[in-house]
């Protein structure tokens, strides 16, 4: 029997992300204690009590019997060992079900398209990518479709409990120019990936940008749990941002709140090159090809020699490249931590971090705080882990977009 899970209406962007613990008793929000308490159960780590979860979640110990009754009824949790109190009967533990459902993750890019099958304990079952250049509709279709079923079958996961796909690409696809874009690749622009995706899967699709896929990430299984307040920098094929403010994902008005990479590189030249003309992987990638080397992306990772110019060079104008805007996100953002990704080696990006820090230091004397800027947690699959929690948002995870489709 396949789970139930609700319908999402609207846009299939999901506009905000919620880690935090509080419940309601009201009835009419049951529901979205439901989440609250699955999601407690989720960051306890391991095994929690029901008296642990009440005092958790400021539920009462009733309610939080009659919940995890119906949790564990939907297979989504269970019981384990029972632990021995003061007094009274031994306690029961209660656990996630890392097989109560799943969620597949499929991240776009211009230069490869990654998927990973994701558990709801956040465990990465499965994960596969195609290192391509400027990828068709069709030849991300058939990978995906194929992938999904050869892995299910392979792994002998049940289909019946997968919720939904969470996709990643970045914003204007098809229409921002990269270097060396077919003219065929502007199809992308005028196709619809999701509802492709949806009839070919028979799942629902959940879909945001690659930027904000890696910050929900960060912000669900990486360090970002730590912070209530960062900005994420991505450098994929091109260069996106996202924000998190008080552990929501921040949308903006039109859906494109941390949109750096569009800002000039020099303001002294606005129609000139943007952020990411300058740092962005096809940038690095165009200089190394005029060098001589013509690997991939994922065999620079494996086999790049710091100590190459070309790498040296890029890296070094990629720092100088994001001083001004990450002084800009300081000031207007105070963030407490920004948060750096990319598909490079450990030593390039954490290079490129180490140079930024000295020139924020060096020239922000002028923002009041400047926050910590740091690796992101998760490396290539970063984007596609985040895609894959889009459908636990949706529908087993706390957020105000679910406690206002119940008072609606």
């Amino acid at each position: 029997m396949a789970i139930k899970v609700d319908g999402v209406r609207g846009s299939d962007r999901q506009p905000r992300l919620t880690v935090g613990l509080s419940g309601s008793n009201l009835i009419r929000v049951s529901d979205f204690n439901q989440r609250v308490v699955l999601q407690a159960i989720r960051v306890a780590g391991g095994e929690t009590s029901r008296s642990q979860l009440a005092a958790a979640t400021g539920l009462t110990f009733p309610t939080i019997v009659n919940i995890t009754r119906r949790l564990i009824e939907a297979g989504l949790i269970h019981e384990t060992a029972r632990i021995k109190g003061p007094r009274g009967s031994p306690a029961a533990r209660l656990a996630i079900d890392p097989d109560g459902c799943f969620s597949l993750g499929v991240n776009i890019d211009r230069d490869h398209v990654t998927v990973v099958i994701l558990d709801l304990a956040g465990g990465v079952r499965a994960r596969d990518v195609r290192e391509v250049d400027f990828p068709s509709p069709e030849m991300v279709l058939d990978f995906v479709e194929t992938w999904y079923k050869d892995t299910t079958e392979g792994l002998r996961l049940d289909r019946n409990r997968f919720i939904g796909v969470g996709l990643a690409t970045p914003d204007d696809i098809g229409t921002i120019v990269l270097p060396k874009m077919p003219e065929t690749y502007r199809v992308w622009a005028t196709t619809d990936i999701s509802a492709l995706l949806q009839a070919r899967l028979d799942l629902p699709v959940l879909r945001d940008n690659d930027a904000a896929a890696a910050a929900i990430g960060e912000a669900q299984f990486g360090d970002g749990r730590d912070f209530t307040d960062f900005f994420y920098v991505l450098i994929s094929a091109g260069l996106g941002g996202a924000v998190v403010v008080d552990n929501e994902y921040v949308h903006g008005g039109d859906g494109r709140a941390g949109e750096l990479g569009l800002l000039p590189a020099d303001f002294n030249d606005p129609s000139g090159p943007t952020v990411q003309d300058c740092v962005s992987l096809a940038e690095l990638r165009l200089r190394l090809e005029r060098s001589g080397y013509t690997g991939t992306v994922a065999e620079l990772r494996q086999d790049v020699d710091y100590c190459n110019p070309v790498v040296r060079d890029w890296s070094s104008q990629a720092a100088r490249t994001l001083t001004l805007p990450i002084l800009m996100v300081n000031a207007l953002l105070n963030p407490t931590a920004i948060f750096i990704g990319a598909r490079l080696p450990s030593c390039v990006l954490d290079t490129i971090i180490a140079e930024l820090t000295r020139n924020v230091a060096a020239l922000g004397s002028a923002v009041p705080k400047t926050a910590l800027i740091r690796r992101a947690s998760h490396d290539e699959d970063a984007v596609a882990i985040g895609a894959a929690i889009l459908p636990f948002i949706a529908h087993t995870l706390p957020s105000h977009a679910s406690l206002m489709k119940n008072k609606s």
